[in-house]
């Protein structure tokens, strides 16, 4: 697995020349840019008289910005996976298989009990990638939650960004959760006292052996016994460097025989309008903190 510094030569060299003359896909921002300027013309020209022309300019400009979004955005997508993402994940390690069209099912994301299934009623996936971390399979993927609009919540995103599951080393009897912990971390003891230990549904808050881990996570789980030997002191110091490198926060369950990992990406190998380094650096580091943190997890825990 190549490092960030290397990525960024290798983009320089091989990337960058040929998207000197790429087309480039309008983001958010160059929409809101274009609706002010459309905004500024059309007024101007409603004060001079020409209200419908003003009004024509208006209308058939939110019938192009439709168009686009509808029939360039893909091929644009398309070129941007072929071009940027492909290339880049072969340099960053060969041995990843990336999948655009395919990812992760509904089943795995329930099954993983970092939702509830009252707050969503869709799931999108796409941009699955595939490894093996020596003998055990590893999926990731782009995800998004979302409920049905209703009169009452005009909101529908729940969740978005990546995805991940892989194997246990062995079977695990009941389910153990590790949830970023916002509160304590911004409100400190305030946050500690209002925290609840229903947050997920039928698992009780265990505490651990390691003050720095508790810091940065909460853990949850059906069997506090199980909880401490799933999480050995050697995991959770593992765990606790690999954040502090990264500054990743992601929830991680283990539920059977399975280690589940979700993680609030929302642009994750999505085409967002961006061609450059920076706007890509992002991904690689995420991909590198939970393939540092499954390593870890096979290596030093002893389920």
């Amino acid at each position: 697995m190549k490092t960030i510094e290397e990525l960024k030569h290798f983009y320089d060299r091989e990337i960058a020349p040929k998207l000197l003359h790429a087309p480039k896909l309008l983001g958010g921002r160059d929409f809101i840019k274009l609706f002010i300027a459309l905004f500024i013309v059309s007024f101007i020209l409603m004060k001079l008289g020409y209200i419908f022309i003003a009004m024509l300019l208006f209308f058939s400009s939110f019938i192009w910005m439709w168009w686009y979004t509808e029939h360039y955005t893909p091929k644009l997508k398309k070129m941007y996976q072929d071009t940027v993402i492909i290339p880049m994940l072969h340099e960053f390690d060969p041995t990843i298989k990336y999948i655009p069209e395919r990812g992760i099912s509904s089943a795995q994301i329930k099954a993983s009990k970092f939702f509830n299934t009252n707050f969503y009623d869709n799931v999108l996936s796409n941009s699955l990638l595939t490894y093996r971390n020596g003998t055990i399979a590893v999926t990731l993927a782009y995800f998004k939650l979302t409920k049905n609009k209703t009169k009452q919540n005009d909101d529908n995103d729940y969740f978005e960004g990546l995805f991940c599951t892989t194997d246990a080393r062995r079977p695990i009897n009941g389910t153990t959760i590790v949830s970023f912990d916002f509160l304590q971390k911004h409100l400190g003891f305030v946050g500690e006292g209002i925290q609840s230990n229903s947050r997920f549904g039928g698992l009780q808050k265990v505490r651990l052996d390691s003050n720095e881990f508790e810091k940065e996570y909460l853990v949850y789980s059906t069997d506090s016994i199980e909880a401490h030997y799933i999480l050995s002191f050697t995991v959770m110091e593992k765990l606790t460097q690999i954040v502090q490198k990264y500054r990743l926060y992601p929830y991680i369950s283990f539920v059977g025989n399975k280690i589940y990992f979700a993680m609030f990406e929302p642009s994750f190998l999505q085409h967002q309008g961006g061609w450059a380094f920076e706007d890509i650096k992002q991904y690689f580091e995420t991909i590198g903190f939970v393939v540092e943190a499954i390593e870890a997890i096979h290596h030093h825990h002893r389920v």
